[in-house]
């Protein structure tokens, strides 16, 4: 049989006669059980989730941005766009544009290797207008990407509570 837990609370919102008569049984299974999906939960399976939901806002990032198929110098924008793992100890992704990679001799940046225009597009300058493709993905995605996290997560303390 569970044990019962009595609940105490300030001596103005709840009576005496009250707090001893309110008990709530199965505190101690629900402790139990909410420590055995704790640690049956691996911040791998929920790296995954993050990571599934971030290749979708980068899908859709890639598909709002600017294309040239006749652009022969530098690499794309959408090819640009990237999600990441992030840090291995973290529970998070990283989706963003690569500026470039960085050349390990010390002369900084690696020309033709990311978009280092990228903020200009998104946002425009005094010479070129904006043609926005990160923030309307993140629009557009919102509503879905909290959808696969919940839906990801259920699934993952569902299997650790069987």
């Amino acid at each position: 049989m569970p044990r019962r837990i009595p609940i105490s609370g300030s001596r103005r919102s709840v009576t005496g006669e009250a707090r001893k008569a309110l008990q709530i049984e199965g505190l101690e299974e629900i402790h139990d059980r909410l420590a055995a999906i704790k640690n049956a939960v691996t911040g791998r399976q929920v790296k995954d989730v993050y990571y599934a939901a971030g290749r979708r806002l980068r899908d859709r990032a890639r598909a709002n941005a600017p294309y040239d198929p006749g652009r022969k110098k530098g690499i794309h924008l959408r090819d640009a766009i990237f999600v990441d793992w992030g840090e291995e100890n973290k529970p998070n992704v990283l989706v963003g544009v690569r500026y470039g990679l960085a050349d390990l001799t010390g002369y900084g940046i690696i020309p033709g290797t990311g978009a280092p225009h990228a903020h200009l597009v998104e946002y425009g300058s005094a010479r070129t207008s904006a043609h926005p493709y990160m923030r309307p993905a993140i629009a557009q995605e919102a509503s879905a990407i909290a959808n696969d996290i919940k839906q990801g997560l259920l699934k993952i303390i569902e299997s650790a509570t069987k």
